[in-house]
């Protein structure tokens, strides 16, 4: 029998119902959608039995299995997972979000929800996820983004950020402070609301200028003449953070993968990095 809305079973970070299994002396947290571990109907079994009998191994099955939840996701990642005999997936879903699972590499099983060694006292799933987001912010070309870059570079922080937002000015009037705590931040466009609308022409004319981060702090200001011409680049902001599921601006992303939403402060940001406000700047 098919799985009734079969895209919202990726919803990793979201399902409140848990349920705990154990596999290879880890503790599982398992997202309980009709039970622990998804098991799937005689669609699904007759798909892996045919793929089975064409000897094209684990990753086929695996790559069966997801399919099967759910014939939009995009699979981009296959590796070994922390448990014996299953695999962890990365993938994007049908409604454009990344998501990291697990399926048994007989593709018999799903595991949506957090893997936990009991002994480190951590999540894998959570280590896993992380590393996946840094290294796809990091990849956002240089020209894709704003850089406000630190003169005594000890992090960094990636930013997704609009002009058009009270926090973001908020954020922004707190460059300085964390420039001068060695953290450069990258800003990422991401437009509330109308793609076609104020703080999406703004993004667009800072990143085609000569002087992006001038222009920028000029939009914050709104002090600024709209030029359109880079919206591809804002389009692609705005669907990489789509992929890390951001839904409102200021959401940053730590150098160590952490996704935080908002801007608190300063000093509540460098704390979560492990710095603090310099003297320089409190006066003391």
């Amino acid at each position: 029998m098919p799985m009734k809305n079969p895209s919202k079973i990726f919803n990793l970070m979201r399902t409140e119902n848990l349920a705990i299994a154990s596999f290879a002396g880890l503790a599982v947290l398992v997202a309980a959608i009709g039970g622990a571990v998804i098991f799937y109907g005689d669609q699904a079994k007759a798909a892996i039995s045919k793929v089975s009998s064409g000897g094209e191994g684990s990753a086929a099955l695996v790559k069966v299995a997801v399919k099967t939840a759910d014939p939009s996701a995009d699979i981009f990642r296959l590796r070994a997972a922390p448990m014996q005999g299953w695999t962890e997936v990365s993938l994007t879903t049908g409604e454009g979000q990344d998501q990291l699972i697990y399926v048994a590499n007989d593709g018999g099983q799903m595991i949506v929800g957090n893997v936990i060694d009991v002994a480190a006292k951590k999540s894998l799933t959570f280590e896993a996820v992380n590393k996946a987001r840094v290294e796809l912010v990091a990849k956002a070309p240089a020209d894709a983004r704003i850089t406000f870059k630190a003169p005594d570079e000890r992090r960094v922080l990636y930013a997704f950020t609009d002009t058009d937002c009270d926090a973001c000015k908020v954020m922004h009037d707190a460059i300085g402070t964390l420039n001068s705590a060695g953290v450069t931040v990258h800003y990422l466009p991401f437009p509330r609301g109308d793609l076609g609308g104020k703080g999406f022409g703004e993004l667009s004319t800072a990143l085609c200028s000569k002087e992006p981060t001038k222009t920028f702090t000029a939009a914050i200001a709104g002090d600024i003449e709209v030029t359109p011409e880079c919206a591809q680049k804002v389009l692609d902001g705005y669907r990489l953070g789509t992929r890390l599921a951001v839904e409102g601006v200021p959401t940053l992303v730590l150098d160590d993968g952490r996704q935080l939403p908002g801007f608190p402060d300063a000093a509540k940001v460098l704390a979560e990095m492990g710095l603090a406000v310099p003297a320089s700047v409190t006066g003391s």
